[in-house]
């Protein structure tokens, strides 16, 4: 009850796809939902909780990436199963290279998902 609404990334001690992560986050914003009720923190609705979505989305990189991490470079892989791959701990996760390489491929999705955007609110 006294928590702040607040959206907030993925949590960072969990996530072990941070690509995927960042898809689900956008495509829950794409589909502007009147109420958000996650598994933690209070429920939240209306034009400020769906601003701040996209606000998550478009600057995914500042505001949920953690500085680093051994699944910034390869996600740990897992099916019905369980997992089978982790990488392996320090495998280049302070590489700046790779770290420069993501952002800015979260970047272009952003700039491309944006233009699109605004394609389909002008017609």
């Amino acid at each position: 009850m006294l928590q702040k609404k607040k959206i907030s990334g993925p949590p960072k001690y969990f996530t072990c796809d941070w690509l995927a992560a960042f898809r689900s986050v956008k495509q829950l914003a794409d589909l502007e939902p009147a109420i958000v009720a996650t598994g933690h923190g209070r429920p939240m609705e209306g034009e400020s909780m769906r601003k701040a979505l996209h606000n998550l989305v478009m600057n995914f990189a500042k505001k949920a990436l953690p500085p680093r991490g051994r699944y910034l470079d390869a996600p740990a892989l897992t099916d019905e199963r369980g997992v089978l791959f982790v990488p392996p701990k320090n495998s280049g996760s302070n590489s700046p290279y790779l770290k420069t390489l993501g952002i800015s491929a979260l970047l272009l999705f952003t700039l491309v998902w944006l233009k699109g955007k605004r394609l389909n609110n002008a017609s």
